[in-house]
């Protein structure tokens, strides 16, 4: 009877680690496979990358330095471009800095109702146009400089078409010329030399003369040259 006791206890400890290590190469093998898998990621994670580095090498896109990414932060943040000098009324230039903020043209119920501008109806053109014309200024700067391959400098361009017409719309809401903050057109400099290289600056004066001739086209009129001309002379005796 001890016998026959000893034998089962065998038996059983035989069965227990037979399924001990079963279970244990199962739970490895599981462990293997989930640990494969973040491997396979990563390693599809890298090839992703290197195609997103090689097509943007194969773009030739721009790379701006230090000085002008510090310069673009200030224009697209902290500094303004406008600037409401000679020939605003108080209330004008207050309303037109708050929509300079808000990085809005001036609506219709504030032109009803919150301004005195003498140029209203002017803006107005300007400001239903606006998309149509900063478009038209952006591709003939763009076939002219070759940029369609650099989606860096299309988005700077773009953006500093949108953002200087809409300036000059306050300028023609207020019939003043002086509405340029000539500290903060310096900071053009610096970016323009990256977009451009060599001709940076010739590319930026183009925009602001492309500005004016789209404009002209899409009201009808040139009843707003005079304002991209004062423009025009800032960005060349400051830049």
């Amino acid at each position: 009877r001890r016998a026959q006791k000893v034998r089962d206890r065998r038996r059983r400890a035989g069965r227990m680690a037979f399924v001990g290590a079963a279970a244990t190469r199962w739970r490895g093998g599981k462990r293997q496979a989930a640990c494969a898998r973040p491997r396979l990621a990563a390693v599809g994670i890298r090839r992703g990358v290197a195609t997103m580095v090689a097509s943007t090498e194969g773009a030739a896109d721009i790379k701006l330095s230090p000085e002008a990414l510090r310069c673009l932060s200030f224009l697209r943040g902290q500094r303004s471009i406008f600037d409401a000098r000679d020939g605003f009324s108080a209330v004008d230039a207050a309303l037109m800095r708050k929509n300079d903020t808000a990085r809005s043209y001036i609506n219709d119920t504030q032109l009803d109702f919150a301004t005195g501008a003498p140029g209203r109806e002017l803006h107005k053109k300007v400001r239903d146009k606006a998309d149509a014309i900063s478009k038209r200024a952006l591709d003939k700067v763009v076939t002219k400089y070759g940029l369609a391959s650099k989606p860096t400098a299309v988005k700077t361009v773009d953006v500093d078409a949108q953002w200087i017409l809409r300036v000059v719309s306050y300028g023609v809401a207020g019939k003043s010329t002086s509405f340029l903050n000539r500290e903060s057109v310096k900071l053009y400099k610096d970016v323009y030399a990256c977009i451009g290289g060599g001709k940076g600056m010739a590319l930026l004066f183009d925009l602001l003369v492309e500005l004016k001739n789209a404009c002209a086209t899409e009201i009808g009129s040139h009843e707003t040259d005079r304002f991209f001309d004062s423009a025009v002379s800032v960005f060349r005796n400051v830049v």
